[in-house]
């Protein structure tokens, strides 16, 4: 029993007879008295312990303390305020209604404590109440109302089937519509129903028969006792047709028990699967009234007119007339379901289903099954069903099932008669689907392998089973009689597979004939001729015979063959495997070949046929006769072409020898064939071959070669009668005529067109003279090679001259003819013949004057390398002799010959004007106040030169004069360059460039004093344009001499001549003070980033080697600089070197214009020209989008000593953020500068540790000003810049460092800008 419900009330009654203190008292004196106690306890029968007799007392005892009298209402008012709020309203009514009216009993249970119908979870406390108030006051509840509450108590605890029972059965017993519980009893019921009805209607859709009996067993017993008890009964069939519509069905339902025992055996898939079939044994749905829907449906009868019945949603198919069998038909098809559970086999259920519930069931089909069933074999109920099912799958799947399934036909008799029929239809169906599908596969050009391999199958299982013949068509049984194999079809695709993948030849004949093949022997007779049929087995014989690829590829190009007929194919295939391994493989190559090469296969197997028996020789020989027609004339172009005359002869012979005498057809025979040509070919091989052998040896006697093997007929009769005359003249002439008739014989034409001609002057010749012969040698090489008009002035020449004899001039005659021209006929020059006549005289002049212009250039040369021998060479052949120098000033240009100036017979000097050169660029390049340059050159094998400034003379004349003696540079063809000083004068770096420049010149060879001073001329215009080592272009211009990026030219320069460093002492002593001096400062801060490429790995060598330096104005006075250098140390020179060279830009102290003005007294002023070439062309890009003003941006900017050599050498970067950052950086990374110079002073550093000790500044801070050609931010006139590449360092401003006047902007930026205007256009 469930436990009652508790609840709080939020009423409470009010009266002036009551207290809060005496309802609490009641309460507690209630609960401690019931307890855990109800009027109904377990059983759901009366409580016997339950205290009735104390509850009603400590109710009367509470009413006798009310004070007054009070009235009835005011008492069931008191007492309903208790109940209320009370939590178990059964004890409290149990204690309270005895004192109540029944009237308001009544209404307390069916207002204030009433619950919702159908609340199943309120409605046992509500019983209770029910109950218990009709135990203490039967006025307010009836006995019998009391007693239908206890039986739906007892209702609840069932199943839902007996729960519906027994609520229907209270209604059944009687619950009128006053009862506290009508409208509940009824909510109830109708949702019993409801719940019920689809539980046994999803037994029914599973066809859970044995289940949904017990379930509905009742039902029957219902029906009896509702009939019984009408009227009264009305309410619940009532509740049941409105809520369960077929409850009568299920009520008059009586399956046979047994029957759906048995089918409690089907897994729920077999079921599923024959859901028709086992609704048979359900309920009637049709009328409600039978026992089984199959009784239904026979009650119905059938109408015996019809063909088709249904049966629920079965299908029963009978003759016409024969109506009344469906009844048994009925029970045979249950009776076979029963059987199917007997064996339990989804096979059987799914054969069963196929033949009775997808389709129509008919005696034939319950026969099969009913064989089937017989039988009680699962494996051949599953062979028989994956036959049936395979009809909706593909024809493999199909005909593969019908296989596995005809061996078992053959033994079943009842079984094939059962389902014979089908099968042979499906056996029908299938074989034709695969036949148009092979034909559509091999039309197509589709793989069709897999397809033949199937259809092969299918017919050699067929003809295991002739009792299947009757029932096919004739067309296929037909093919049953000679069907092939699987060995066959397996040969036959072989074959059409290295047909189709074969390199040899056009196969798709032999494809072709495979796939005839095929289709006559799976799908229809009839469509190959015998010759295909016979041509195709001898194939697969010898597929199956022999298995190497030579062969079988050999056995490929017989069948593809169309000339030979098909007996002499069948004979080459036949004879194939008893061929020898290398005969076959000799004789496969040659058909690989003949595609691509038709001739040479043609006699390539000649040569192989000619050495063969006479048996094989017989079986191929058609094949050679095929090939040989194929070619025709192809064939004996391409022999006369490419054999060698032995070869040819051989070949003919062979061909002889394999064909015999046949009798030749021109219109249809080879034309190699030909008899003729086998006997000229006899001939020549018995007498002439020597003769033939020495033209063949002789390379322009090719065309008269194939003509004399060929013969033939030419246009005066049989060619070979006068070949042979030539062929006797050339066997016997002699020695002196040789040359000449070995000329004449060449000129024969291939086809003989000119053999008379030729043999006739060969018969003069051989009657000439010696000198008769030589001279028509030079007519036949003139008339080959010159117009005609020529040939006949030099024929007539010869024929007039008076030592040549009659026989010689009949000579002459005879070639003469050979070239078609006839020297004793008259003839009229033309103005055009004449013209050729002069035109040639003219060219041979012309050539005459160009031997000799040769001839005078080998003289220079020999007389630059042995003048003496070469002179006496030339005294003794008579021809005058001049000086080397003589003519190369005779070859000088009207230009040059005036600055060059002969000096001797070997040596000349050239002059050049240095006037055009800057201030600057002399100052940089070591030129001095030079006006001109001297080249001193020595004409030789190997050139020598050296160079020399007119400042160098000082009164003494030309260069050539100043002294006797020179030592100039030689060039030696893959020698050196020079990198030491070269003979006197002092060393420059402008005499380093151009003695590198004219080095690599004069090592290709020397060519002529014009190209030298070519050079030298361009070099000079553009100084500093190039690299100083390697010349290359730097792309923009630089006014000092340095390499370019190459690190190879970067350790050449530094290697070069310490006087080619050391002129920028002598040129401008106080740049290299103040280079030396940045140096010293980064050196003393001991930061090694700070001094660039530095040779040596610590500050304090630097400093150390430093100190040893004398002042630079002594080193610039000194006679030797280079050795008092030299003297100090060797760290001296190596530190000097570096520090020269370190910096590519050009730093020199301002002069004249070049200072700026305002600066205080005691400022020195350094230009930095130019910076490294790589620097100074990303500047310029800048400046070619430079738009804001007319001329660049002048900026100035501050820093310490310390990092001015680096600056020097790399320019300005962007160092931010970097361990060399030496201030903030509040406007964000860039280059600090200032529009005014006083800004950027408060940021120069003075020189803090001194100078080195030579030096002669002190105590200074540098001030750098700046070219700019790029944005920057500009807070509060300071720029930043961002990108290091739009600035220049263009001054150094060297300032006492105490003295802090700095001029203003104003007062110097336009000095400054003009300073770079005439930098950027070249001025300076």
């Amino acid at each position: 029993m469930q436990t009652l419900r508790r609840s709080r009330s939020n009423f409470s009654i009010k009266s002036k007879f009551s207290t809060h203190g005496q309802s609490d008292n009641w309460h507690r004196q209630i609960s401690l008295e019931a307890g855990d106690q109800h009027p109904i306890g377990p059983g759901y029968v009366p409580n016997t312990s339950f205290p009735w007799t104390t509850l009603r007392q400590i109710t009367d005892s509470y009413l006798a303390k009310k004070r007054g009298k009070i009235t009835v209402e005011d008492r069931d008012a008191c007492l309903i305020a208790l109940i209320r709020n009370y939590a178990a309203k059964d004890i409290a009514i149990a204690a309270c209604t005895h004192a109540m009216s029944p009237k308001a009993v009544r209404d307390l249970l069916t207002v204030d404590l009433n619950i919702e119908p159908g609340d199943s979870f309120g409605l046992p406390s509500y019983l209770q109440a029910i109950i218990a108030a009709n135990h203490v006051n039967e006025g307010a509840v009836s006995a019998l109302e009391a007693q239908r509450a206890i039986e739906l108590m007892a209702s609840s605890n069932a199943s839902a089937g007996r729960y519906l029972e027994r609520l229907l059965q209270i209604l059944i017993n009687g619950v009128p519509a006053n009862f506290l519980i009508h409208s509940h009893i009824q909510t109830l019921a109708r949702l019993a129903c409801v719940e019920f009805a689809a539980q046994v209607e999803r037994l029914r859709h599973q066809c859970q028969w044995r289940r949904a009996q017990a379930a509905t067993e009742w039902l029957s017993r219902f029906v009896q006792r509702s009939v019984e008890s009408l009227p009264e009964n009305l309410d619940s069939t009532q509740i049941l047709y409105a809520n369960f519509p077929h409850w009568y069905a299920w009520a008059n339902w009586n399956p046979d028990v047994a029957r759906i025992g048995r089918w409690e055996l089907f897994s729920p898939m077999q079921r599923a699967t024959l859901t028709n079939a086992l609704a048979l044994e359900g309920p009637d749905y049709i009328s409600d009234r039978h026992a089984t829907l199959r009784e239904a449906v026979e009650a119905q009868g059938f109408i015996a007119s019809q063909t088709r019945h249904s049966v629920a949603s079965i299908v029963f198919e009978v003759e016409s007339g024969f109506a009344n069998d469906v009844p048994n038909m009925v029970d045979r098809l249950l009776r076979l379901v029963d059987a199917a559970v007997v064996t339990s086999e989804n096979d059987d259920t799914a054969i069963l289903a196929y033949f009775c519930i997808s389709q129509s069931v008919t005696n034939r089909r319950l026969n099969c099954l009913e064989c089937l069933s017989h039988l009680a074999d699962p494996s051949i109920s599953a062979l028989v069903s994956q036959a049936y099912r395979a009809r909706n799958e593909s024809w493999g799947a199909q005909m593969a099932a019908v296989m596995r399934l005809l061996p078992i036909l053959g033994i079943q008799h009842s079984l094939r008669t059962a389902i014979g029929p089908d099968i042979s239809n499906l056996v029908r169906g299938t074989l034709e689907e695969m036949q148009r599908r092979l034909l559509s596969q091999i039309r197509s050009g589709q793989p069709s392998s897999e397809t033949e391999t199937r259809l092969q199958a299918c017919g050699s299982g067929l003809l295991e089973t002739p009792w299947l013949w009757p029932s096919l068509d004739s067309s296929l049984v037909d093919l049953f009689k000679d069907w092939p194999t699987i060995e066959d079809i397996d040969c036959l695709q072989s074959i059409r597979s290295l047909a189709k993948t074969s390199s040899t030849g056009n196969m798709l004949e032999v494809v072709t004939k495979i796939n005839d093949y095929l289709v006559n022997c799976l799908v229809k007779r009839g469509t190959i001729n015998t010759g295909t049929r016979i041509l195709v087995k001898a194939l697969i014989k010898l597929w199956k015979q022999a298995t190497d690829p030579d062969r079988r590829l050999l056995a490929l190009s017989v069948v593809q063959g169309r000339v030979i007929t098909t007996n002499f194919r069948c004979r080459c295939l036949d004879q194939l495997p008893q061929l020898e391994d290398g005969f076959v493989f000799s004789l496969r190559a040659i058909i690989h070949n003949h595609d691509e090469a038709p001739s040479p296969a043609c006699v390539d197997l000649t040569t192989l046929l000619a050495t063969t028996e006479a048996s094989i020789l017989t079986c191929w020989r058609p094949v050679l006769n095929r090939m040989l027609q194929n070619q025709g004339q192809k064939l004996i172009d391409y022999a006369l072409a490419n054999l060698k005359a032995k070869e040819w002869v051989k070949f003919l012979l062979d061909i002889h020898k394999i064909f015999g005498e046949v009798k030749w057809d021109p219109a249809t025979s080879a034309p190699i064939l030909n008899p003729q040509l086998h006997r000229w070919a006899t001939i020549i091989d018995m007498m002439y071959m020597h003769v033939i052998d020495e033209l063949e040896a002789d390379t322009r006697c090719g065309s008269t070669v194939q003509c004399i093997l060929a013969g033939g007929d030419g246009p005066y009769g049989h060619l070979e009668e006068t070949l042979e005359r030539a062929l006797l003249l050339m066997l016997h002439m002699e020695a002196y005529s040789k040359p000449a008739m070995m000329t004449l014989i060449s000129l024969l034409q291939r086809d003989g067109s000119n053999a008379l001609a030729i043999v006739d002057a060969l018969s003069s010749l051989d009657s000439a003279t010696e000198q008769g012969c030589d001279i028509c040698l030079q007519v036949v090489d003139f008339a080959q090679n010159k117009p005609s008009e020529l040939v006949e002035v030099v024929l007539a020449g010869y024929l007039q001259a008076p030592d040549s004899t009659d026989a010689d001039r009949e000579a002459l005659r005879s070639v003469a003819e050979v070239f078609d021209m006839r020297p004793g006929s008259t003839k009229d020059w033309s103005e055009a013949g004449l013209k050729v006549v002069t035109d040639y005289l003219d060219a041979e002049y012309a050539e005459l004057f160009a031997e000799a212009q040769r001839l005078e250039e080998m003289r220079f040369l020999l007389k630059s390398i042995d003048p003496q021998g070469t002179s006496k060479i030339l005294e003794s052949v008579g021809i005058e002799d001049g000086s080397a120098v003589d003519d190369a000033l005779a070859s000088l240009p009207p230009g040059l010959i005036s600055v060059v100036e002969r000096v001797d017979d070997m040596r000349v000097e050239m002059l050049f004007p240095l006037t055009h050169l800057t201030q600057l660029q002399r100052l940089r390049f070591g030129l001095g106040n030079a006006r001109s340059l001297y080249l001193h050159f020595v004409i030789a094998h190997d050139p020598a030169f050296c160079l020399h400034l007119d400042s160098e003379m000082k009164g003494k004349g030309r260069a050539g004069h100043a002294t006797t003696i020179h030592h100039p540079w030689q060039a030696i063809s893959g020698g050196e360059e020079p990198d030491l000083p070269i003979c006197q004068g002092q060393t420059s770096p402008a005499k380093y460039h151009l003695s590198r420049a004219i080095a690599r010149h004069l090592a290709e060879g020397f060519t002529s004093l014009e190209a030298v001073h070519v050079l030298v001329t361009s070099i000079l215009k553009d100084l500093g344009k190039g690299c100083i080592t390697c010349a290359r272009d730097h792309g923009v211009k630089i006014r000092g001499p340095t390499t370019c990026s190459q690190a190879v030219c970067r350790n050449a320069f530094r290697s070069a001549s310490l006087e080619v460093h050391l002129c920028q002492i002598r040129q401008d002593p106080d740049a290299v003070d103040f280079l030396l001096s940045m140096v010293y400062s980064a050196a003393s801060s001991g930061n090694l980033q700070l001094l660039p490429n530095c040779p040596f790995n610590n500050t304090a060598t630097v400093l150390q080697v430093l100190n040893l330096l004398p002042s630079m104005s002594s080193l610039q006075n000194s006679d030797s600089m280079a050795e008092a250098i030299r003297a100090l140390n060797p760290q001296v020179e190596q530190l000097l070197k570096w520090v020269c060279t370190a910096c590519r830009g050009f730093i020199s102290s301002a002069q004249g214009s070049l200072l700026i003005p305002s600066f205080p007294a005691g400022t020195h002023q350094f230009l930095l020209a130019t910076h490294s070439p790589e620097h100074e062309a990303a500047f310029s890009r800048h400046l070619s989008t430079w738009n804001a003003f007319t001329q660049t941006r002048v900026l100035f900017h501050g820093t310490s000593l310390d990092r001015l050599f680096a600056i020097t050498c790399e320019g300005l970067k962007v160092l931010s953020g970097t361990s060399l950052q030496a201030h903030g950086a509040a406007s964000g990374a860039g280059i600090y500068c200032a529009s005014e110079p006083v800004t950027s002073w408060g940021y120069c550093a003075g020189q803090g540790q001194g100078n080195w000790a030579g030096s002669r500044f002190s105590n200074f801070r540098v001030l750098l000003g700046l070219e700019n050609a790029g944005s920057s931010v500009s807070p509060r006139g300071v720029h930043v810049v961002k990108d290091a590449t739009t600035l220049c360092v263009r001054y150094l401003f060297m300032i006492p460092a105490n003295d802090n006047s700095i001029p203003k902007a104003g007062h110097i930026t336009p000095a400054l800008a003009s300073v770079y205007t005439s930098l950027r256009s070249g001025a300076l």
